[in-house]
């Protein structure tokens, strides 16, 4: 696996589907549209290969700019992922490193190749970082950042109303570039939705044309929230959504539970059933188990102990066991 360096875009990739990208690229491609501008736009997408709404989004948007129908205050370093899980559809290659989690110096080829964009972008004028992302639950569109500065929440907030907070998993994108430029990670919806995409199209045709970052409303008016824990089930629990106190299952969720996120759930609410106490854990930071101080179990019950504010709750079995069932949140006071 090698990481491809253009200085142009092929002509096919304007009209291309996400699934023929890799016989177009042959893997992970970082397109440098040099404008002759003084600063650079850094964005990536399909860092996961089952999230198009990204790739389909910046496609349109290097239509119109090849068509003269928009123009842009700033060259674009586009990063296309992972091209080969893209084609069959799924997050990652089964047996090798999700590409949202290789920005950290691990030893891997995808991480080499994590690094080999970061020297590339280090040598440029950046005005800030974009990485598009899908989920697979029910979720508002919003913006996640990596620092409370005011140039990261300006340029979070011009994209959508809610804004997530977090530092771990810290292997990301949006966080490696955080050192270099304004950085944020956008997650708009669910794959291939029109909304979604539109969305995208409009807010990044007109950060290609703003002139600086700068916060549009005061502090205590921008809604923040601080991803504390990330809840984890274990890679052999037999899972479903059925609701029931089934022996045979480890974990039996309720039938709505992606309908939680982004609301405040109070004290005392069902979420489902657990017969493994070992196959369900939340995760504060790496090997510390905070589940206890959130959740309890009563009659194989479990509970909130505590409000709280979930984020990215999935129904997809896949994403859950190979990521994470979601998050819990907090609101984040900006002092």
């Amino acid at each position: 696996m090698k990481l491809n360096i253009l200085n142009e875009i092929p002509k096919e990739l304007l009209s291309c589907s996400v699934e023929q990208l890799h016989s177009l690229l042959g893997g992970p491609t970082l397109i440098h549209l040099d404008y002759g501008k003084e600063q650079t736009i850094s964005i990536s997408t399909l860092l996961h290969g089952n999230e198009h709404s990204g790739f389909y989004a910046i496609q349109d948007i290097l239509n119109q700019i090849s068509l003269n129908k928009l123009s842009t205050q700033y060259n674009i370093a586009l990063f296309i992922g992972n091209t080969e899980a893209a084609k069959e559809n799924i997050r990652h290659i089964e047996g090798r490193p999700d590409f949202n989690r290789i920005w950290s110096h691990e030893d891997c080829e995808e991480a080499k190749i994590a690094n080999e964009v970061i020297k590339y972008l280090e040598k440029l004028t950046l005005f800030c970082n974009v990485d598009i992302h899908n989920n697979t639950g029910k979720n508002p569109f919003y913006a996640c950042i990596n620092r409370i500065e005011d140039n990261f929440l300006a340029l979070a907030d011009f994209f959508f109303d809610n804004i997530v907070y977090f530092t771990e998993p810290h292997e990301v994108q949006s966080m490696a570039l955080a050192r270099l430029c304004p950085s944020v990670t956008l997650e708009a919806g669910r794959s291939n939705e029109t909304k979604g995409i539109a969305e995208l199209v409009t807010k990044i045709s007109s950060l290609l044309n703003l002139k600086e970052l700068h916060l549009k409303k005061n502090k205590k008016e921008i809604n923040v929230y601080h991803t504390v824990a990330r809840l984890r089930v274990d890679e052999d629990a037999t899972i479903n959504f059925k609701e029931i106190a089934d022996k045979e299952v480890d974990l039996s969720f309720i039938k709505d539970l992606d309908e939680l996120n982004f609301k405040i759930v109070k004290k005392d609410t069902f979420i489902g059933f657990i017969n493994n106490h070992q196959k369900l854990w939340l995760e504060s930071k790496p090997l510390e188990n905070c589940f206890d101080d959130y959740f309890e179990i009563i009659e194989n019950k479990i509970y909130t102990k505590k409000e709280m504010i979930p984020a990215m709750l999935t129904q997809n079995i896949e994403v859950m066991k190979s990521d994470c069932l979601g998050y819990v949140m907090e609101k984040y006071e900006i002092l």
